[in-house]
């Protein structure tokens, strides 16, 4: 442990933009076939689609007996790769509630095991670092680990900032999405200490360091947050969220940031990903808001509307995927997109939510469901260095929005890299990275500067 510090206002949280988790599935991935199954004719606006609420299937035995659900510690005990879906499943679920504790106001990443689960504030993963501490101007060091966090407008409105990378990576997320409110969602990706200092210690901030790096091999245990939130209306029950205030940048009918002002926000979405010992393609689990898709007894869901036309279901706004994404004739920055679920939860994946809701009961955090936990199946064969993902599909409806039917988290992440073949063990986080600041001296400087930045 570190000194303590003075707790900090999180009233502002970061706006670094979620970078693609996810894409059409590559060589050497499981079948799954329980989800393409339920995944067939899933995708149209006449239902709120396949596997709404967990909670709905008596399967998801488990393997091991009484299975802890709710954590405080961010566990280390990941199963072994021959495990079920239902062990993954509570590993997920431990993981969420360890991120999802108050944390301790002392060392950041640091929960407060005696106190409950509050939603309005400060969890474990929302003291992580965000990129936008990381990644500084002119490649700085961040510094150390323990330093109070500075807020910046959050305007990350897709999960790929535009003009930050080319079409054919924008592509498979298709733009923004806009609740049934008219509201953009916005995105932000935060690290955890593992992860940070291995970045710091090695000066992978710095875009030149990373490129003459020798081989990027995060260490056990680095985690990596990705969030999606909505804006909160008068009408929602707030008690049934993750909630934060927020500055949030606004936006006119074309998307083009025109000024901010601050709203309280929901979490509708959140990934894990880990990298536990013995799992070098690390371990997905991805989360939402029972009332993304499903309706809330009111008759409301975050993102779905029984009576949107077929067509526009699940359909990117962009238009030809032009960069910087644009809207589509008749549709502006506030023309809902209307979305099901694709892939049906399992049931394996139900029953596991089933428990961890009766666990939960009478928390903000029984109004959210793991909808899968992706995870090589042969995690250490070096004639399949994707291990197999399993299961192949995984689409959180907030994230994958418009590629679901062909959604894997790591057969997306295996292609990160910056330059052919300098990859980046599975994590997006390191594009960010910034070339050093020009040089300056009090005396002209006359030699050759081509190329300089």
């Amino acid at each position: 442990m570190g000194p303590k510090y003075t707790p900090i206002s999180y009233v502002v949280l970061a706006s670094a933009g979620l970078l693609v988790a996810a894409c059409t599935p590559g060589e050497g991935q499981s079948d799954n076939a329980d989800a393409a199954k339920a995944g067939s004719g899933e995708g149209t606006s006449a239902s709120p689609a396949a596997g709404a609420s967990g909670g709905t299937s008596a399967g998801g035995e488990l393997a091991t007996t009484s299975p802890t659900l709710v954590a405080c510690a961010f566990p280390e005990n990941p199963p072994s790769p021959d495990a079920t879906q239902a062990d993954f499943d509570a590993f997920s679920w431990r993981m969420f509630t360890a991120l999802n504790r108050p944390f301790d106001n002392v060392w950041r990443g640091q929960p407060d095991c005696n106190s409950g689960f509050s939603n309005d504030t400060v969890t474990v993963w929302q003291s992580y670092k965000f990129l936008n501490e990381i990644f500084l101007p002119g490649a700085q060091n961040p510094g150390m680990w323990q330093v109070p966090y500075v807020a910046t407008v959050m305007s990350a409105k897709s999960k790929l900032i535009d003009g930050e990378t080319d079409i054919g990576v924008l592509q498979p997320v298709g733009g923004w999405l806009i609740d049934q409110n008219g509201n953009p969602t916005f995105y932000e990706v935060a690290i955890n200490e593992t992860s940070y200092n291995y970045i710091v210690n090695n000066d992978l901030y710095n875009l030149t360091t990373l490129e003459s790096f020798a081989q990027v091999d995060f260490p056990a245990y680095s985690t990596e947050i990705k969030a999606s939130w909505r804006v909160m209306t008068s009408n929602d029950d707030q008690s049934k969220f993750l909630v934060k205030n927020a500055t949030i940048a606004t936006f006119d009918a074309d998307g083009v940031q025109n000024g901010t002002t601050k709203a309280t926000l929901g979490l509708v979405g959140l990934h894990v990903i880990t990298k536990p010992d013995e799992y070098p393609q690390w371990i997905w689990s991805t989360f939402e808001q029972d009332n993304n898709i499903t309706p809330d007894s009111a008759g409301f869901a975050s993102y779905f509307n029984a009576s949107a036309p077929a067509d526009t279901v699940n359909q990117s706004p962009c238009l030809d995927m032009a960069t910087p994404c644009r809207p589509k004739p008749g549709m502006t920055f506030q023309t809902p997109n209307p979305l099901t679920r694709v892939t049906a939860i399992t049931s394996d994946t139900a029953g596991v939510n089933t428990q961890a809701k009766q666990a939960l009961a009478g928390t903000f955090l029984a109004n959210y469901q793991l909808i899968t936990t992706q995870r090589p199946r042969y995690p250490n064969n070096p004639s399949n260095p994707l291990g197999t993902p399993t299961p192949n599909i995984a689409a959180n409806t907030t994230m994958e929005s418009y590629i679901q039917p062909t959604s894997s988290c790591m057969a997306c992440h295996q292609i990160a890299s910056i330059s052919p073949g300098k990859k980046l063990d599975f994590s997006f986080v390191l594009t960010h990275a910034n070339a050093p600041a020009a040089t300056s001296s009090l005396l002209p400087d006359f030699t050759d500067t081509e190329g300089d930045e």
